[in-house]
């Protein structure tokens, strides 16, 4: 099983005014971060949408470091440009996702892992570029 991804909630400017999600959770995060819904619950705590600042891949999580740990250039380098890819890759797919399903209100979706939406709906473009959902084991 490979390693999730991890992901900063951050609703503060604080260095602890975040709430670290996977990427099973980021769909959601998007939604209310764009406005999709007032509040998420996560695993690990609340988020109101309007108190999200950005939503960042959480490095310390991933590479098991100390919430407190500052990081430095030695740090930053140790990240690989693949790992950052994926990140991003994840980031923008998961962003899709959440798009088409605000596009067609469908939020029950969002209380789904991203994998299982994933799963059950699959993302086609038209001739003209457009996104949409079809549906091969959900029912709306």
């Amino acid at each position: 099983m490979e390693k999730p991804c991890y992901f900063r909630v951050q609703y503060g400017y604080g260095n602890d005014e975040y709430v670290t999600i996977t990427q099973e959770e980021l769909p959601k995060a998007i939604a209310v971060f764009v406005g999709f819904g007032e509040r998420a619950v996560f695993q690990n705590g609340a988020v109101r949408g309007k108190d999200i600042i950005r939503i960042i891949p959480d490095w310390h999580t991933h590479f098991g470091w100390n919430k407190t740990h500052k990081m430095d250039q030695y740090d930053w380098n140790m990240i690989p440009d693949s790992l950052q890819k994926t990140y991003q890759d994840i980031y923008l797919e998961a962003k899709e996702y959440t798009d088409v399903i605000i596009n067609k209100n469908i939020p029950e979706l969002l209380m789904l892992p991203f994998s299982q939406i994933k799963q059950r709906m699959k993302l086609s473009y038209d001739i003209h570029g457009q996104k949409f959902l079809t549906a091969d084991k959900f029912k709306i």
